[in-house]
């Protein structure tokens, strides 16, 4: 087995679990609204784990922007929609960022 292939995984992991406090979602709209989202609790060099994150991104994502407030009437529910879109957007960005980074400080 080569060793330089299953160290890297390994390093990634660890560096990962150390460096990874938490993403925080907020929308400007709603300031007191947020989720933190504690990223060194998913195994990210899985394909499993990248997708546990991304649901967790999405059901966070809908209670900051308060998609799970009850009946929302059609502006709200616009807007609502709007905000999921772009706070997932947003803190995929943080995640890919995060990731590139400890990528980088692993080589």
């Amino acid at each position: 087995m080569n060793t330089a292939s299953t160290f890297a995984p390994t390093v990634f992991s660890g560096l990962l679990a150390i460096a990874a406090s938490a993403i925080v979602l907020g929308f400007a709209a709603a300031p007191a609204e947020a989720a933190t989202i504690r990223v060194a609790a998913y195994d990210l060099s899985t394909e499993k784990g990248r997708a546990s994150l991304d649901a967790r991104i999405h059901r966070a994502a809908k209670q900051v922007c308060g998609v799970n407030n009850g009946a929302l009437d059609m502006s709200a529910r616009r807007f609502a929609d709007r905000c999921v879109e772009e706070t997932i957007a947003d803190t995929r960005a943080k995640v890919a960022a995060f990731r590139a980074s400890v990528q980088t400080a692993a080589r």
